[in-house]
């Protein structure tokens, strides 16, 4: 079983992949450079295929031409922040050449991520209410680094986010890399998966 997650950034992509109980995980991205407003949007995207490029190369040097059987991505929030946009031009990038490859992909809503890595997702909060959780990016680090130990100070949310998805992808095919309590295993239900 090989299973790839990916959360999905041009300044700081993700990767976590697994091939059978052997986990490993990277990051690749290209720094937003200075350039003048008329050229960001074509900045933009000549970055999208630098780092969709990059990325499947990270893929390939560690599956060294062994197929993917299923690759887990977060879905982009549908909202119309700028940042929004440099968002779905790698998601696109790279939904689209999977989809060309007539690759199994299963697409996962952040907080779906969210309740599967921590039990909980976004609420509105009541009084009365206990405490709210730690900031979720901080939240899904920390339960990273205690599920996988390989994973150091030098990786962020980004891989972490990875890590979960690549998980997910694991649980679904019945060879579960970590292990997580059965609450949230809900959050399974939640995700559009592939058929075999």
């Amino acid at each position: 079983m090989r299973v790839i997650g990916l959360d999905l950034s041009i300044t700081g992509t993700g990767i976590a992949g697994c091939s059978g109980q052997a986990v490993w995980f990277t990051k690749v991205g290209s720094p937003t450079p200075k350039v003048k407003p008329v050229d960001a949007w074509r900045d933009v995207y000549r970055r999208k295929e630098v780092v969709a490029g990059l990325l499947f190369n990270a893929v390939e040097e560690h599956l060294q031409g062994n197929p993917v059987d299923l690759w887990v991505i977060e879905q982009p929030a549908m909202n119309q922040k700028q940042a929004a946009h440099m968002l779905y031009a790698i998601f696109w990038e790279v939904y689209g050449t999977l989809q060309h490859w007539q690759a199994k992909v299963a697409l996962v809503p952040a907080t779906t991520l969210k309740a599967y890595a921590l039990g909980y997702a976004d609420k509105k909060r009541k009084k009365g209410d206990p405490p709210a959780p730690p900031k979720d990016k901080e939240a899904m680090l920390q339960a990273a680094t205690r599920s996988f130990p390989q994973l150091t100070a030098n990786y962020d949310n980004n891989v972490a986010d990875a890590l979960w998805l690549m998980a997910m992808g694991a649980q679904h095919l019945g060879e579960p890399v970590v292990k997580v309590p059965a609450g949230h295993l809900v959050a399974m239900g939640k995700v559009v998966w592939p058929s075999q």
